[in-house]
């Protein structure tokens, strides 16, 4: 079975324009992973033939989070074609809940758990609520048990290098949760890929000695703009990574703020 993933955060301060829509369209992805998705974005990529969920649908009607805001956006996970969305929930002690949204998915009769998350700016929300939406997150893959896949809009790390160890992460995030060893089985696609394809790892490396592995977010208001890597598939152990790619530059052509991040992975 393979299943091609997207991640991606589509910017919720505007409505999804119709050049992501045409993006998404020519990436044929069986599931996309959305973050900061509008009811207004929501309801065009459903008349575009997506079905799913966002966390927006899912929480109370006064629901507030931080400050005692309403949020605008939220996490989406929709499907199309032979991929069907059987449940979907919020996550259980994520401090945000419309950035920790929860799936079963079936696909060629295998069931898996999916989950589109985001972790709150730590700028705004501290360390304390970024460590706490990780270990819910964590917590609510090793009870569901299944093979499993993320997309994350992560917010960090501030600098990302080549040796894990060298990384240079915000001191709010969890780095624990992106660890290879994590306790809850799902690493990062990219570091899969790279691992069974040393042409594009040497190429990378040459393009980035630095870092980061791959751009997904530009710092512009930094002198000079800083690239930065913040969204990343994770999946478990249990795909096999066929191919791996990251689109900022038409992501951000396109309208959004963030690059987009395709996985193809078979089970």
């Amino acid at each position: 079975m393979e299943l091609r993933v997207v991640g991606w955060n589509l910017d919720g301060w505007h409505t999804i324009r119709d050049e992501q829509r045409r993006l998404l369209d020519e990436i044929r992805a069986d599931l996309v992973l959305l973050q900061e998705v509008t009811p207004a974005s929501l309801d065009r990529l459903r008349h575009d033939g997506w079905h799913g969920t966002s966390a927006l649908e899912l929480v109370a009607g006064n629901h507030t989070e931080r400050r005692g805001a309403r949020p605008r956006f939220a996490c989406a996970l929709l499907a199309r074609g032979d991929v069907t969305v059987v449940t979907s929930g919020l996550i259980p002690g994520a401090p945000s809940p419309v950035r920790a949204l929860m799936s079963q998915v079936r696909v060629h009769g295998a069931t898996l758990t999916v989950i589109s998350a985001a972790l709150p700016p730590g700028s705004m929300w501290g360390r304390a609520a970024k460590v706490a939406q990780a270990d819910a997150i964590s917590e609510a893959l090793q009870a569901a048990g299944s093979p499993a896949v993320i997309g994350m809009d992560r917010n960090g790390p501030r600098f990302e290098r080549w040796d894990p160890a060298d990384t240079e992460w915000w001191p709010e995030d969890p780095a624990p949760f992106f660890a290879e060893d994590a306790a809850h089985g799902c690493v990062d696609v990219l570091d899969r890929w790279y691992s069974c394809n040393p042409d594009a790892l040497t190429l990378a490396r040459q393009l980035r000695p630095a870092g980061p592995r791959e751009v997904s977010f530009i710092e512009v208001r930094a002198d000079p703009a800083i690239e930065r890597r913040y969204d990343v598939i994770m999946a478990s152990s249990a795909f096999e990574v066929r191919d791996v790619r990251y689109r900022y530059r038409d992501a951000i052509e396109a309208g959004s703020d963030h690059g987009i991040v395709e996985a193809t992975l078979r089970l």
